[in-house]
C-alpha cells in the first residue's frame, strides 16, 4: 500500500469515527431532552427546539406538496411557450412534449428555461444557455455578479462580460 492510499484509509477511518460520534451525541442529546424537567430547566432551548420542529414539519408539508404538484401534471402534454412552475421556480416550455417524472425542469435544459420563482424573482441567476433553444431574449432580465441585467438582443449565449453590448445593466 503506497502512501497515498495509507492516506485515504486514514480519511476514511476519521469519518467513520466522526460519523459514530455525531450519532451518539446526537443519540444522547434526544435522551436529555426527554427527561422529565428538560423544558421548565433549559425554556429557552426546549422553545427554540419546538420551533425547530414547527418549521421542519412546514418544511416537509411544503416538500410534498410541491412534489405532489408536479406530479399531479405528469403525462399531461404542453407546448412551446407554456409556463410550468416546478419546486417554486417558474420555467417556460421551450418545446412541446409531454410531461414525464424523470424529465424535470432542473434537469433537461434542452425542454425548459428557468424564469424566476412564483414569489416574484424578477432577476434569475444568469446561467450559461446551451444553445439556441435557451438562449436569451430581448427583455429577459438576469442577475450576474451581483448586478442586473436585461438582455438587449434575441439568441443572446454571452454573459454581460462577454458581450457587454448584448446587455443593459439595470
Amino acid at each position: 500500500m503506497d502512501i497515498q492510499d495509507k492516506i485515504n484509509q486514514l480519511e476514511s477511518d476519521q469519518l467513520a469515527i466522526k460519523a459514530v460520534i455525531a450519532e451518539s451525541d446526537r443519540a444522547a442529546l434526544d435522551y436529555v431532552k426527554s427527561l422529565p424537567g428538560f423544558a421548565e430547566a433549559y425554556p429557552e432551548v426546549a422553545a427554540r427546539l419546538a420551533a425547530a420542529r414547527a418549521d421542519e414539519a412546514a418544511a416537509d408539508q411544503s416538500l410534498e406538496e410541491v412534489k405532489a404538484e408536479w406530479e399531479l401534471h405528469i403525462g399531461e402534454p404542453v407546448a412551446a411557450g407554456d409556463i410550468i412552475f416546478y419546486q417554486g421556480v417558474k420555467y417556460i416550455v421551450l418545446q412541446p412534449h409531454t410531461l414525464q417524472a424523470d424529465w424535470r425542469p432542473d434537469e433537461v435544459p434542452a425542454l425548459y428555461k428557468r424564469q424566476g420563482s412564483d414569489e416574484g424573482e424578477e432577476f434569475p441567476e444568469w446561467v450559461r444557455p446551451t444553445g439556441g433553444h435557451d438562449a436569451y431574449n430581448t427583455g429577459d432580465k438576469v442577475s450576474y455578479n451581483s448586478k442586473h441585467y436585461e438582455s438587449l438582443i434575441d439568441g443572446n449565449v454571452w454573459s454581460p462580460d462577454e458581450y457587454p453590448a448584448g446587455w443593459k445593466e439595470i
